[in-house]
């Protein structure tokens, strides 16, 4: 997968940690989201804030890392469905 510029971006790397992806070059992409989602957002960072003091995540930073975790999970079930399956 390509970024920006049609540069390969760490997030798209398999295997990239958290600080790769985190130290990437970033574009603002704005999304409207149920209250709930953001209430679930927010507890989501609180959980973080509690569990690894000093990271001072913030909601924005919370959804990200959800963001990227998910979409993960989606690729790695599309390219589990496009590998022929032995009889």
């Amino acid at each position: 997968m390509t970024g920006l510029a049609g540069r390969t971006t760490p997030s798209s790397a398999k295997g990239a940690t958290l600080t790769e992806r985190f130290s990437e070059e970033f574009q603002i992409f704005n999304v409207r989201l149920p209250l709930g989602t953001i209430e679930r957002l927010h507890r989501y960072r609180d959980h973080l804030n509690i569990t690894q003091p000093g990271i001072e995540a913030t909601a924005s930073m919370a959804a990200r890392m959800l963001l990227l975790r998910g979409l993960d999970q989606v690729e790695e079930e599309m390219e589990a469905r496009r590998k022929p399956r032995r009889k």
